[in-house]
């Protein structure tokens, strides 16, 4: 897929950060992905066909707290004492792909993992070991699964590199039957608009 150029107007891959014509930054891939009419069409289509439907469920008071409580949510990473330690040492958080293509990490034998590198080329192409995962808060506590500390991202430093996922993206494949090299209807949720 390609992009243009905010500076130059000459076509941009959507993988790249840079425009390889005069080298003017670009919005990250992830982030141009939202921009799109089309995206921006079929996000607003499914947040009101959430809310209808809760409304029509019965639901609305708590979708409307829930709905405003979620502007002060705080994106949180979970990770592991060691990788807290090694975070505080110096070293940089590393993706899950990049760790497996360096044997940092083994892969569960698990149908997640083995899922996941397929899924994640799918939704970011050509950049997703670039991409690191963190979860929306309402309290600063992240997911556990991932490891018992959780570390509050600053928005000021996050924000324009930022899309969202609603769900775990090998759930949502799954869900919505998406196979893994198929970039799949608008509005998907790699799609959502950047953290405001």
């Amino acid at each position: 897929m390609l992009d243009v150029c905010e500076s130059c107007r000459e076509s941009v891959p959507r993988h790249v950060v840079l425009c390889p014509h005069c080298g003017a930054s670009c919005p990250y891939p992830n982030v141009r992905s939202t921009m799109s009419v089309e995206e921006q069409h079929a996000l607003s289509a499914r947040y009101e066909r959430a809310f209808q439907s809760g409304e029509l469920a019965g639901y609305a008071p708590k979708l409307h707290k829930f709905d405003v409580a979620t502007q002060a949510s705080v994106a949180v990473l979970s990770i592991t004492l060691e990788k807290l330690q090694n975070l505080l040492a110096g070293q940089a958080i590393i993706t899950f792909l990049r760790q497996v293509d360096s044997a940092s990490r083994l892969p569960k034998a698990d149908e997640f993992e083995a899922a996941r590198p397929g899924i994640e080329e799918s939704l970011f192409p050509h950049y997703a070991r670039e991409i690191n995962y963190a979860a929306l808060s309402l309290d600063g506590v992240g997911v556990r699964h991932y490891g018992p500390y959780s570390l509050v991202l600053k928005t000021a430093m996050i924000e324009l590199r930022s899309s969202m996922l609603d769900e775990n993206s090998v759930l949502f494949f799954r869900r919505h039957h998406v196979a893994a090299g198929s970039s799949g209807p608008p509005g998907l949720p790699e799609r959502l608009a950047k953290q405001e």
